[in-house]
């Protein structure tokens, strides 16, 4: 009976170990959710003055009938092109950065609580 006591007790200060860690792993990602949150809402800022930028560039030169309009437009098509691609650049690299971080806040908190389990703590 002694030895059924004791693991019970080894199994439920492992459960709380292991709950704790989950709570941790919880918080640590509702952050990473309001910051990805906050680098969307700067995002859709910086989207908004790509957009700017690109009804400029394709406006700048409508109605120019010559070799230099040609050139300019070319360097406007450029321009709206660049301002694209980096409008995408920046989506995926804040969708590869909110995975990362999601991805290190699982592996520390199998490491903490395995660790917190075995008593490698």
């Amino acid at each position: 009976l002694q030895q059924e006591v004791t693991e019970r007790a080894k199994e439920q200060r492992r459960q709380h170990a292991a709950d704790e860690e989950r709570k941790r792993a919880d918080e640590e990602l509702a952050k990473i959710q309001a910051d990805a949150d906050a680098a969307e809402r700067a995002r859709g800022g910086l989207q908004q003055q790509l957009a700017a930028v690109q009804r400029q560039l394709a406006g700048s030169e409508t109605g120019r009938l010559s070799a230099l309009a040609a050139a300019g437009q070319a360097k406007a098509e450029t321009g709206i092109l660049l301002a694209q691609l980096l409008g995408e650049a920046d989506d995926l690299a804040g969708k590869f950065a909110k995975e990362a971080d999601e991805r290190y806040v699982a592996g520390s908190t199998c490491e903490r609580t395995w660790d917190k389990v075995t008593g490698q703590n």
